[in-house]
């Protein structure tokens, strides 16, 4: 444990080093040009002295400096002060202290660039050996060593679109998987559904015959379909026709399924809470992908029923208001599960 604490220490100074970069370059950068500008300014803007004008030049350099000191120092104020978003990671993290329930910090995950070989989805998998893999263990690592009892439900929320909520949720659960534990996606985005988008097609049992066939479709038969027919079929029955094989050892999957006129009923029906016991008789972890929390209910709903929530932003476009909305309404709802934010797409 002490390992992890000096790990989590050391990556914490570097991403706040990182955070604050761009102030630390602005304050150089206007000492610098008021250092400029006072070196070539005329003596007679000084002093009609020759004595004076040469006694303050020897101190032009450093009158600059700590006049550009100052100056930057003022804008790096009025910045933070009109800025809607948070300028650093310590920052944020001051912030979660004051909320009224604990809010634990995770990690932080670097933006993942994608290369040939490389899959920004599948990071964890294709270069286990690299930096963010290396943080989303951390993170693991951290979620497995939780004050209350092991999670094994966890549901992955963020404030807005476009945050990396599919890509940490497809990262973490490979990583879960590679401890050779049965791990599941459900994606409970009805709406906006991705993860279909990245797993194969293939090995969907249709007909319910048990062969195995490729659809056209990606995101049906899944969560939707399961839920219907758990009204005629066992439940455990109905789960084998929709669950899927992702091609990753120990790793399954469930897509959205058809986008029904009425996702909030859906989500909120006894089925949907029978799936939720089923899967943690079935699986060892399970990861639910959720809608964004400031656009719709569905993921308030959803937090009634599990036992951890990630909280995913992204630290630098996230507003402090969506982030403070979030968080206390998904804790209202669930006070007895664990919060942790990880924060995404960090510039490296």
């Amino acid at each position: 444990m002490e390992v992890i604490e000096l790990a989590n220490k050391l990556e914490n100074i570097f991403w706040i080093i990182v955070s604050y970069k761009w102030t630390i370059l602005k304050i150089l950068l206007v000492c610098l040009i008021i250092a400029v500008i006072i070196s070539v300014v005329p003596p007679t803007v000084y002093e009609t002295s020759k004595h004076v004008y040469e006694t303050l030049k020897r101190w032009n350099i450093i009158w600059g400096l700590a006049i550009g000191l100052a100056l930057g120092l003022i804008i790096a104020f009025l910045g933070a002060l009109f800025n809607k978003t948070y300028p650093s990671i310590e920052d944020l993290r001051k912030n979660l202290n004051s909320l009224p329930m604990p809010v634990a910090f995770l990690g932080a995950i670097p933006k993942i660039e994608r290369t040939e070989s490389v899959r920004v989805s599948f990071v964890t998998h294709d270069a286990p050996k690299c930096g963010p893999s290396e943080v989303f263990r951390i993170i693991r690592t951290k979620l497995l060593f939780t004050d209350n009892d092991e999670p094994r439900i966890m549901l992955v929320a963020s404030s807005t679109q476009s945050e990396g909520r599919t890509t940490i949720t497809s990262n973490l659960a490979i990583s879960f998987a590679q401890m050779d534990k049965r791990v599941l996606i459900l994606d409970a985005d009805m709406r906006r559904p991705s993860l279909h988008k990245i797993f194969p097609a293939e090995n969907v049992d249709t007909e319910g015959d048990g062969s195995r066939k490729i659809i056209d479709d990606r995101r049906k038969p899944g969560l939707s379909e399961l839920l219907i027919m758990m009204n005629e079929k066992p439940p455990k029955e109905a789960l084998g026709k929709i669950v899927r094989e992702t091609g990753i050892e120990k790793l399954s999957f469930i897509p959205s399924g058809t986008i029904p006129p009425n996702p909030s009923e859906l989500l909120s029906s006894e089925n949907m809470r029978k799936l939720i016991s089923l899967l943690k008789e079935e699986y060892d972890y399970v990861f639910i992908d959720s809608p964004p929390v400031r656009a719709i209910s569905d993921p308030i709903i959803l937090a009634s029923m599990v036992d951890y929530i990630v909280y995913v932003l992204d630290v630098v476009h996230t507003r402090k208001c969506d982030i403070k909305y979030g968080l206390e309404i998904l804790q209202e709802l669930n006070p007895r599960a664990t919060t942790g934010v990880v924060c995404n797409l960090l510039e490296r």
